[in-house]
């Protein structure tokens, strides 16, 4: 996992690191959800991530190694992460970069755990 954590943010947002972490792991390929040089604000990103759901199911019991989560930050879910197992997870934030964490740090702020349909 050492290999995913101390990038910065801005060269390695939470999604460009979820999308490394399927590619190695399960040699899945994920979508660019948008394209140019800015990112996009909360509200877009929200949007991006409940319509792309698609290719994920909810999970509805405990989170397993490389399940999604998916984190409301001010209201607003435009957040996400990958489940390693053992309450941690993987994921980029603007002022720490990218870092494991625990699950139960965020548990007020988590809407909700998606596992891909090419790993059940």
């Amino acid at each position: 996992m050492k290999k995913y954590i101390g990038k910065p943010y801005e060269k390695y947002n939470c999604l460009d690191l979820v999308k490394e972490f399927y590619k190695d792991n399960f040699d899945i390929k994920l979508s660019n959800y948008f394209e140019g040089p800015q990112v996009p604000s909360s509200e877009e990103v929200e949007a991006l991530i409940i319509s792309n759901k698609g290719s994920f199911c909810t999970v509805l019991g405990e989170p397993e190694f490389g399940d999604i989560v998916s984190i409301k930050l001010y209201g607003i879910e435009c957040h996400i992460g990958v489940c390693l197992g053992d309450g941690k997870f993987l994921h980029s934030t603007k002022k720490i970069g990218s870092n494991m964490d625990t699950l139960s740090r965020y548990s007020s702020m988590i809407a909700g755990y998606y596992r891909h349909k090419e790993t059940t």
